[in-house]
Formats: C-alpha cells, sequence, structure tokens
C-alpha cells in the first residue's frame, strides 16, 4: 500500500481508495476511475455493497460508514505514534498560526503537518494517515462549526500541545452562540490539561481564562496585558511588516501590516518557547518566513494600485480588526475599502453588519465598495452616523465592482478587500494582479 485517497484526481498507483458520502459528492461512484489508476483496495459501505449485489472480486473492505472507517483508521496511526502532537484552534488566525508554528517546529523535529485548512472530520484523518516512522513531530490544524466538533476531532488527535488563538462570533448559524462558541474551542485545553499537556491560550480574553481551568497540565498565556506571560510590549510598523517586542527584551519582525498577525505570531512564540525553543532562534525564523496568502498580503498592481488582500475570509472581529489595521497604513492615494458579505452569522446577521458599518464611518478611510446584500445593512450603519463619513458604493456582486473599481481605481489608492470565503473576492483582485493565484 502506498497510501489513502479519497479522491480519483490525486489517486496514487497503490492507494486505497475509500469512497466517502459527501453532501455534493459520493465517492461510490468513482470507482471505475479508481481502479483504472490503479488502487490496490477499496473501502465502501455495506449499503453500496447490498445495493449493487457485488461480488469481492476487487479487494473490497466493506464497513458500515466509511467516514467513520477513515477516522477509526487515523486514530488507530495516531495511537501508534510516540512523537509530540500539537493541536491549534481558534476563531481567526488559525492556519497563519499553525504555518508560523510549522516554522518555528521544523527547525528541531522533522515535523508533519496539516496542509492548507485541512481542519476537519476528513482533513485531519487524512493528515495523521500520512504518518511514517521518519517523523517525530505533528501539527494539525482543527476546526469546528457546531458544537462538540473539536473534541470530536481531540478524541482522534490526542494532542499534548495546543494554541487557542482567541474565540469570536462566527459560523454562528451552526454554534447558535457565542457562548457555544467558547465551549468547543475550549475542548482542545481540557484534552490537552487532561493529558498533562501545555496549552497557549489569549490571554487577553478574560473569560476564555475563566474556562480553560489549570489540572496536571500547563496554561501559558499571551497578548498585550501586562500579565501575559508572553506580553506583547511594543509595535512598530515598517514598509512592509512590523517590528514588535515581546517581554520587554525579546525584538521580533513579521512581513504583514496585520496588528493581528502579530498576534498569531505571538501565540506561535507562547507554544514554541514553551517547548523549550529559544526566542533569538525563533526571531530569526519568523523575519524571513513567508505567511499565507490573502492573510493581509501587501501586493502592487501594474497599474500602481496598492492592495491589502486579506480575502480569505472574514467575520465581524476579523473585519473590525483589518480595518484598524488598514486605516494606520499611508496612501498616496485614496483609501479604499472593500467589503463584501460576512457569512454563516445566524439570526443577528444584519446587526453585525449594520453595526460595523457604524463603526466604519469614524476610521480614516475615503471610500467603501460593498459587495452582496448584506452589505447593505453596513451601509445603512454608516450613513446614519452624521459625523464625516467616506463616499460609498454598492454593488450586488463581483462582477458589477469589478466593472466599477476598474475604472475607479487609480495609482496611489491603498484598496483592502475582505469578504467571506465563498464571496470570492479574488475574481477582483486578479483583475488588477493578473499573474496572481489565490
Amino acid at each position: 500500500m502506498t497510501g489513502i485517497s479519497i479522491d480519483t484526481r490525486t489517486l496514487a498507483s497503490g492507494n486505497v481508495f475509500v469512497a466517502l458520502r459527501g453532501k455534493k459528492l459520493d465517492g461510490h461512484q468513482f470507482l471505475s476511475q479508481a481502479i483504472g489508476r490503479g488502487a490496490l483496495a477499496f473501502v465502501v459501505d455495506s449499503q453500496f455493497f447490498a445495493a449493487e449485489k457485488l461480488e469481492n472480486t476487487h479487494n473490497l473492505i466493506v464497513v458500515s460508514d466509511t467516514t467513520k472507517a477513515l477516522q477509526k483508521l487515523a486514530t488507530s496511526v495516531r495511537d501508534d505514534f510516540k512523537g509530540l502532537v500539537v493541536g491549534i484552534t481558534g476563531s481567526s488566525g488559525k492556519t497563519t498560526t499553525k504555518e508560523i508554528t510549522r516554522a518555528f517546529l521544523k527547525s528541531r523535529w522533522n515535523l508533519l503537518a496539516s496542509e492548507g485548512n485541512q481542519n476537519n472530520y476528513i482533513g485531519l484523518p487524512l493528515t495523521l494517515l500520512k504518518l511514517d516512522g521518519s517523523h517525530d513531530a505533528l501539527l494539525a490544524e482543527l476546526g469546528a462549526s457546531y458544537p462538540g466538533e473539536i473534541g470530536e476531532l481531540c478524541e482522534i488527535l490526542k494532542p499534548d500541545w495546543g494554541i487557542i488563538t482567541n474565540v469570536y462570533p462566527c459560523h454562528l448559524e451552526g454554534f447558535g452562540s457565542l457562548e457555544n462558541i467558547y465551549h468547543t474551542k475550549l475542548e482542545l485545553a481540557g484534552k490537552i490539561i487532561s493529558r498533562g499537556g501545555t496549552v497557549a491560550v489569549n490571554g487577553d480574553d478574560n473569560r476564555l481564562l475563566e474556562l480553560v481551568k489549570k489540572g496536571k497540565g500547563r496554561r501559558v498565556t499571551f497578548g498585550i496585558s501586562s500579565d501575559c506571560d508572553f506580553a506583547l510590549t511594543q509595535t512598530k510598523p515598517y514598509a512592509t511588516g512590523m517590528e514588535f517586542v515581546v517581554n520587554g527584551k525579546h525584538n521580533f519582525c513579521i512581513e504583514t501590516r496585520g496588528q493581528f498577525n502579530v498576534m498569531n505570531a505571538l501565540g506561535a512564540i507562547a507554544l514554541a518557547a514553551s517547548m523549550g525553543l529559544k526566542m533569538g532562534k525563533l526571531a530569526e525564523i519568523l523575519e524571513t518566513l513567508e505567511l499565507p496568502k490573502s492573510r493581509f498580503q501587501l501586493m502592487t498592481s501594474p497599474q500602481g494600485v496598492r492592495i491589502v488582500d486579506d480575502a480569505y475570509n472574514s467575520n465581524p472581529t476579523s473585519l473590525r480588526l483589518a480595518i484598524e489595521s488598514f486605516e494606520g497604513m499611508k496612501a498616496d492615494g485614496r483609501k479604499v475599502l472593500v467589503a463584501a458579505d460576512m457569512l454563516e452569522l445566524g439570526e443577528r446577521k444584519k446587526e453585525f453588519h449594520r453595526s460595523l458599518g457604524e463603526g466604519a464611518a469614524h476610521k480614516n478611510i475615503d471610500v467603501v465598495v460593498t459587495v452582496g446584500p448584506l452589505m447593505r445593512e453596513f451601509l445603512a450603519g454608516l450613513h446614519g452616523v452624521l459625523d464625516r463619513r467616506p463616499v460609498t458604493y454598492g454593488f450586488d456582486n463581483n462582477e458589477e465592482a469589478k466593472e466599477f473599481l476598474k475604472v475607479f481605481l487609480k495609482s496611489g489608492d491603498l484598496v483592502l478587500f475582505k469578504g467571506s470565503r465563498s464571496m470570492k473576492l479574488e475574481e477582483i483582485i486578479q483583475c488588477f494582479m493578473p499573474s496572481y493565484i489565490h
């Protein structure tokens, strides 16, 4: 066997193909393609096996639920693994924090880390199944869209180290309340501490600190508060990034102008230092690290328009923090905010959009361009403020906004793009950066 695959497009000869049933696709429909690409064996469910009246002539492994079978196989691999296991969760900044942590840890250990945002009940098992005898550390991102999901993932991962970046209102359609988000994210801390491990948590969130109970394990904190174990004591922007100081004596640089990414780096520093890595070494690594795309990424178009691409995703807190960082940047021309709908916010979606619009009216921004129906509430909130406010334009979709911006934006303008992932603001960015791959 050469590995496990759930996708015939990337399946390699000798792989075992697991036929998963998803919301849109059913892997059982692709068995012929898997056979053609040289799959060694096939994991199918009993429902399919019975309905098709199959004979076991192609190394079929019949199970009641192929997704649970994949998870059980991954759990077995984890139980045999004797190295370090690290989990990272939070409402935002998970992938950026994971990539910074990856860079830190691989300087000492032969590390396997989850790719992209493979952070769910399928992505995590697939990561674990890549472990081999050469690895002595594992790093996994853990995402959640409903209560209890982090706990379920932790039953597979069994982490001994971890980071909780923050807790904000997001995916409220699935969680129902901010309180449910807190308890779900805290499932990572509970698992780690019960195993006698160490978890780094955002020390500026008093509610989070109240919920992270100390037990056999250890809690370390990071944040702006001077009470934090790893306290951010100074920040200073430069042309393409930020300088910052930890605990008044350790100097760091990061190639991003997003203040929130400094906090993501601080979480990674707190964990890595707790694992025994030297602060000086961490500073060397961070200074040359390239962050994931679309996380407050600064670019300049051939026309001279300066673009801040923070379009990977959006929620009320991440949009507010992005605007705050954007406001502090210098521009030769106009400052333009291009903001698209924030999705999955449940019953309070209009309230969140309107409130953020009210806040944007007081910011140092010249123009606001919105995309999507929910952003009409953002504009309503902004227009309801009597103080100075930016010029505004609202559009229903990316195509309309793109045609407007192609004419409107000029050399020297500084433009922030921010929206939920499914709003696909990269379609507009690519209009100005044709070679840019999101």
